[in-house]
């Protein structure tokens, strides 16, 4: 799905100059419901890092109700909050912890 002008401005924003370009194929990849909500807000949990963005565009393809609570985009009480954020720490931590095993390994 093409990229509003306004997610392909934060696209460039969010990643490296080099990333560009693969995070905008990694965002047209998502057909669920909502586009410009998802691809926005996955960018935002990407923190601006490609292997983050392709997890959390499968989350939101996968189940978008549980994206959408990862996002921030769903009301939580607010003693519920504190332990969102540290859901998506931890999450993009395992992301992180992935590409650095299986990075290939000098000769």
């Amino acid at each position: 799905m093409e990229l509003t002008p306004q997610t392909a401005r934060q696209c460039r924003v969010t990643f490296p100059r080099a990333a560009v370009d693969l995070a905008v194929g990694v965002l047209e990849t998502y057909r669920g419901q909502d586009p410009e909500r998802v691809h926005l807000a996955a960018m935002r949990l990407s923190g601006g890092r490609l292997n983050r963005l392709s997890h959390w565009i499968g989350v939101a393809e996968r189940d978008l109700g549980t994206f959408l609570w990862y996002a921030g985009e769903t009301p939580v009480p607010r003693e519920v909050e504190r332990e969102r954020s540290r859901a998506v720490d931890f999450v993009n931590g395992v992301m992180d912890a992935a590409m650095i095993h299986r990075a290939p390994s000098p000769d």
